[in-house]
């Protein structure tokens, strides 16, 4: 979905590297996972959730969320690198 973002904002239009890799870095699309963006070294930058197996009523296993550990979460090395 990243790419194809990108693809279609230089409008299929690959010539220019500069152009795709600054709407890569843009990440406009919409992300299963919410509001999506990328660190300045070009890692996501995302929540991260404590997760369980539990055993629903049908008897079947469903994942479910024990609480949010991090949110907006970058690399922790992001500090240390260059704006790409």
């Amino acid at each position: 979905m990243l790419i194809n973002s990108a693809v279609t904002a230089v409008k299929g239009d690959l010539s220019d590297k500069a152009k795709v890799a600054a709407a890569m870095k843009k990440a406009d699309f919409p992300s299963i996972r919410g509001n999506f963006k990328l660190s300045n070294n070009g890692y996501p930058v995302q929540d991260f959730y404590l997760t369980k197996v539990a055993k629903r009523a049908d008897g079947k296993f469903q994942t479910e969320i024990v609480e949010k550990v991090f949110t907006n979460y970058a690399d922790r090395y992001a500090k240390d690198c260059a704006a790409q």
